[in-house]
């Protein structure tokens, strides 16, 4: 060996372990870790919340939740609650979400919070648990005295009663609401109304609709429960001109994938797409996409809202057999969630 090669090798060899290692993501079970023996600390639960907005993915901040918030006071404890329900909803994992709503709604103790009651509800619904959403839905008719809180509920009601079988009721509850004149909760009972009614009724209602928000009435969004209404006092559309005159905007979407699958407009009996992941970057989004693609998986990059910030979901289109999609997912190491609407 040539000296200047050896002294370029021993040079080499002496560096090595002054080089940093790479920086890699902390896991959830790696911060729970170290916050957990901080737990009798002042601040410790704005500790755990700044820990789970700042995970790198929705199951990572889950984790961090589920695992730390049961330490934190309950009188400080809902902010985290909060969080994690919303967390549950953007991973589509509804019954998960209303439970924690649910406790949300009664934390601290003995307080009885009709928001978050409401959301318990929706997401009961959304999770296909009709039974389900009628008690919270009541209660929160009787907690609240802001109309607007009480219509949601009242709508709410109305779906959990449609969905556990009895039309009549909910179409009772519907044109209650119609009847009542107040805008805000109009398109989402003319919704339960024509979902609820039969025949030339059912055909008036639908005419109805379709004059007064065009367009909307074949969406997948806003067949499936009025869901954005539920969700928001203000809905995201607006009605045309009586006169006839507007119409309402349409939106371009930059998802053509996603709107490929629901260019029919009407939700089908099983999922559409199954969330494979969540993450606060699109930078890891689109890793995961890669890494499925190695795999076999098309999968696509959806961005949604969250309470923290925007988050970027991992989908693959359930394809001809949604149960072999399924099993295949899981197969090659994916946790996957079905998604029924539009995301």
């Amino acid at each position: 060996m040539r000296s200047g090669t050896a002294q370029t090798l021993i040079v080499v060899l002496c560096l090595l372990p002054m080089t940093a290692p790479a920086a890699q993501e902390t896991s959830g079970a790696t911060i729970v870790q170290s916050l957990a023996p901080r737990s009798a600390e002042p601040g410790f639960a704005d500790l755990v919340l700044a820990a789970s907005r700042s995970a790198v993915t929705i199951d990572d901040a889950i984790t961090i939740l589920v695992t730390l918030a049961p330490k934190v006071p309950q009188a400080v404890r809902k902010p985290l609650l909060v969080d994690l329900a919303n967390l549950y909803e953007l991973a589509e994992r509804w019954a998960d979400a209303a439970e924690v709503w649910q406790e949300a709604a009664a934390t601290p103790a003995g307080s009885r919070d009709a928001v978050s009651l409401l959301s318990a509800a929706a997401s009961w619904l959304a999770a296909g648990r009709p039974e389900n959403a009628g008690v919270p839905a009541r209660t929160a008719l009787s907690l609240s005295s802001d109309q607007g809180l009480v219509d949601r509920a009242t709508l709410l009601l109305g779906w959990s009663l449609l969905d556990s079988g009895d039309a009549g009721a909910a179409l009772e509850v519907a044109r209650s609401l119609v009847d009542s004149g107040r805008p805000q909760c109009r398109p989402g009972a003319l919704i339960l109304a024509t979902r609820a009614s039969e025949g030339a009724e059912h055909d008036r209602l639908m005419g109805l609709l379709e004059k007064e928000f065009p367009g909307q009435a074949s969406s997948a969004l806003f067949a499936r429960y009025g869901m954005a209404y539920l969700q928001s006092a203000t809905p995201e559309w607006k009605p045309a001109d009586v006169g006839g005159a507007g119409s309402a905007p349409k939106q371009a979407s930059d998802r053509p994938a996603v709107d490929a699958a629901v260019s029919a407009g009407s939700v089908q009996n099983g999922p559409l797409w199954y969330q494979v992941g969540a993450f606060r970057e699109r930078e890891n989004a689109e890793r995961q996409v890669k890494a499925m693609a190695g795999k076999g998986f098309s999968a696509t990059v959806v961005e949604k809202s969250g309470s923290a910030g925007p988050v970027f979901a991992v989908y693959v289109a359930v394809g001809p057999d949604a149960g072999a999609t399924l099993l295949a997912l899981k197969d090659a190491g994916f946790e996957a969630w079905p998604v029924f609407d539009r995301p």
